[in-house]
């Protein structure tokens, strides 16, 4: 099963673009909200997190902060994984 979906040049060159699209997403996301938090404690406005805290407070109302979601936390740990590595690394050398 899976030299056939390494095999799928089409499904490979789209997981590669879907892949790629998403880190790009994450971290533009980021670099975003930090600068929009930036921007609201410049104007005043209180912006807080605790350390160890998934949520960001802005003026009392909280909500969640991507990159210390316990899902995306989860995520992020099985794609640094050697084997998804090794995988990923493949999928790029068959799309070229």
């Amino acid at each position: 099963m899976y030299n056939t979906i390494v095999g799928n040049t089409p499904f490979v060159k789209t997981f590669l673009a879907v892949e790629e699209s998403f880190e790009k997403t994450v971290k533009e996301y980021i670099a975003f909200y930090k600068k929009v938090f930036s921007e609201l404690q410049k104007m005043g406005i209180t912006v807080s997190n605790e350390p160890n805290s998934e949520f960001v407070w802005i003026n009392g109302y909280g909500t969640v902060l991507l990159e210390k979601n316990k899902e995306y936390k989860k995520l992020i740990e099985e794609l640094n994984k050697p084997e998804y590595k090794k995988m990923l690394y493949q999928l790029i050398s068959k799309a070229k």
